[in-house]
């Protein structure tokens, strides 16, 4: 005992004579020599701030590099180091030996990482992060959407049609410009974010790793889309004894992330995507424009490009909208083409006019323009964009009735008397007598 507090007071004596300075000599530094050894040579590496990547302009033409996002805050850096800071110095994690090895080149680090080291190390995801970092620098060249065997991967398939577009965005820049509207959305999302970024940046970065070829070739995952083959990714990265407890619930977001999701956290990652796509179609074609819906969708010009579909029979014998008395019954799917045809002749790119899991949720918001302008000629419950009705013709004794799901407006807002839409008629339009609810 008497020699342990005889330790103690050696040891608190050596402190309190080195920091009053007795057991030292005053030195000097001299300014030139503190500037090459120490400022000039940890400032060569730092680069000047560029317009994060979720909104400056792509070079199509090569991949683009990612934006360098500087921060305000620096660590101060100690002159000396103090023998308490060298007693506890410990030899590098594996994390921090990746960390270190891609930091120097990797804004998914400076922008993701550094700035946020504190919550991220109290959740111990430092290493999977590090892991999902090193996958995007070194395979991350790759394009940003499944252009081979596109019949197993769902957003291959809905987004047909801009799949050669979204073909000349590199995974690891469509990564970066998710993950930073993702951390805007968390933010305006959540009044206490910051605990739930360690699970945000997990599935903001982790969300397409199933787009690399490399994954997608192994035997284990030919037949899986690509968020089912990035949940599996993931879940090899960390050991079961070391998940977060949140770790299940990220790997489910992942699978999910293109579909509808009413669960604040998943749709905020759903929205971050859809607007990083619409941006990046925006930025390659140059000849559209990403608008509100608020300032360019008008119910006129929907009713302008139905007008000329009502009672005109289909090659199938189908009919987009058909006449009775004073009542215009359109189809659904001819509405919704209508929307489509009037978005582009505004040059406005809408993702939810393309993707097929959106159509009922646009439907639904058509319809409740048409309510909300007195345009409908029956009641349409909330939540509903159309009826079942029962379509009686005068050969239904032979033939039967036709049931159908249809969206009745008032024919006086097309701006043209029902004889004229009479005289188009042929078919089995003509036919028609009644139109009754129910089916």
């Amino acid at each position: 005992m008497v020699r342990l507090v005889s330790n103690i007071w050696l040891f608190l004596r050596r402190r309190y004579r080195r920091i009053v300075g007795f057991s030292h000599k005053p030195f000097e530094i001299a300014l030139k020599d503190l500037a090459e050894n120490l400022w000039l040579k940890h400032n060569r590496t730092m680069k000047a701030p560029t317009p994060s990547i979720a909104v400056q302009e792509l070079d199509v033409s090569q991949p683009v590099p990612s934006s360098v996002m500087m921060k305000p805050e620096t660590q101060q850096l100690e002159l000396l180091p103090t023998p308490s800071s060298i007693e506890s110095s410990s030899p590098p994690t594996e994390s921090e030996s990746v960390v270190r090895s891609i930091s120097a080149e990797s804004s998914f680090i400076r922008d993701f990482v550094t700035p946020y080291e504190a919550i991220l190390q109290q959740q111990g995801v430092n290493d999977v992060l590090a892991r999902m970092i090193q996958m995007l620098e070194e395979h991350g060249s790759c394009p940003s959407i499944v252009l081979e065997g596109v019949e197993h991967d769902e957003e291959a398939r809905e987004l047909a049609v801009l799949r050669r577009t979204l073909g000349k965005i590199t995974l690891k820049d469509h990564t970066h410009r998710v993950t930073t509207l993702a951390i805007e959305g968390l933010k305006s999302t959540y009044r206490d974010w910051e605990p739930l970024l360690p699970k945000l940046l997990v599935v903001a970065l982790g969300h397409d790793l199933g787009k690399i070829p490399a994954f997608r070739q192994a035997s284990l995952y030919t037949l899986a889309d690509h968020p089912t083959i990035s949940a599996m990714k993931l879940r090899e990265l960390i050991k079961k004894e070391n998940e977060p407890f949140w770790w299940e619930e990220a790997l489910s977001v992942v699978k999910g992330h293109h579909r509808k999701t009413t669960q604040p956290f998943a749709a905020v990652l759903r929205q971050a995507d859809t607007k990083a796509r619409e941006l990046e179609v925006v930025r390659v074609t140059k000849n559209l424009t990403l608008k509100p819906w608020e300032s360019w969708f008008e119910v006129q010009g929907i009713l302008d490009r139905l007008k000329d579909r009502i009672n005109i029979m289909q090659r199938n014998r189908a009919c987009d909208a058909f006449t009775l008395k004073s009542v215009v019954y359109c189809q659904p799917d001819a509405v919704f083409r209508a929307l489509q045809d009037y978005a582009k002749a505004e040059q406005v790119i809408d993702l939810t006019l393309i993707r097929s899991s959106d159509r009922e949720m646009v439907l639904r918001r058509v319809v409740g323009a048409f309510r909300q302008d007195g345009m409908l000629a029956d009641d349409i419950g909330e939540g509903f964009y159309g009826r079942q009705y029962r379509v009686v013709t005068s050969q239904a004794k032979r033939r039967g009735n036709v049931r159908q799901y249809l969206i009745p407006i008032n024919l006086e807002v097309f701006g043209e008397q029902a004889s004229a839409f009479e005289q188009r008629k042929e078919g089995w339009v003509q036919l028609i007598t009644a139109v009754e609810r129910g089916g």
